[in-house]
């Protein structure tokens, strides 16, 4: 696990810190997985060890974890594999609700220091680097607050968001249980969605046959 802590360094050498920020949420249940999501075995190493890389390989380099499920060991891993420059971790203490804009709430103010942050799920491992690029272009060409990229259709994740956002974020509660796409329709023009071509942003890793389906998809994407 070296080689983690070595990555981060180089990360942070060549990106620029106090611009872009990351927020993973792996605070969940992990119901369909049967096991802490984050702790997976996911290509010889952990789920959450893909999903990190996913933001290194696009220069993001300061990351805050939220944790929720078997947080002790899933912040005992962390601390012992990656420098405590670049990855935090913040226990989400209502992550059994099933409620994602929990977490968001819990981790966001954490990198309140931030122009913008992205926000992804520990099971979407196959983000490109280029996606994460063509959302932050997109937010400065267009002045949006949010963006989210769009898949055929569906939306996906990282979600990028500025900062700007954080007291609508901190004090927004939807009456119907609408969550997180209760805060994206309230937004209205202000949010944008992104058409891209990048199947990792909707590729779920819910069970052990979505797993493996990420693991070949990942292995196919590093032959070409």
């Amino acid at each position: 696990m070296n080689e983690l802590k070595k990555n981060t360094n180089d990360s942070i050498n060549s990106s620029n810190t106090k611009s872009v920020g990351g927020l993973i949420l792996a605070a969940g249940l992990s119901t369909r997985m049967g096991q802490s999501k984050p702790l997976t075995r996911f290509l010889n190493k952990k789920l959450i060890d893909q999903t990190v890389k996913t933001m290194y390989d696009a220069n993001i380099s300061n990351i805050q974890v939220v944790t929720g499920f078997e947080h002790e060991r899933v912040e005992t891993y962390l601390q012992s594999n990656y420098s405590s420059d670049c990855i935090h971790t913040i226990w989400n203490p209502d992550y059994g609700n099933g409620s994602i804009l929990t977490s968001i709430k819990t981790g966001l103010p954490e990198l309140a220091d931030y122009e913008r942050v992205f926000i992804q799920l520990v099971d979407l491992p196959c983000i490109l680097p280029e996606t994460y690029q063509q959302l932050q272009r997109a937010m400065q060409e267009t002045g949006k607050k949010a963006v989210i990229p769009i898949v055929d259709g569906r939306r996906g994740h990282p979600a990028l968001i500025s900062m700007d956002l954080l007291p609508d974020i901190l004090a927004f509660e939807s009456a119907d249980g609408g969550g997180l796409r209760g805060f994206w329709k309230q937004l209205g023009d202000k949010l944008m969605e992104l058409p891209v071509e990048d199947r990792g942003c909707v590729m779920d890793t819910d069970t052990k046959e979505q797993l493996k389906e990420a693991e070949n998809y990942i292995c196919s994407r590093r032959s070409l």
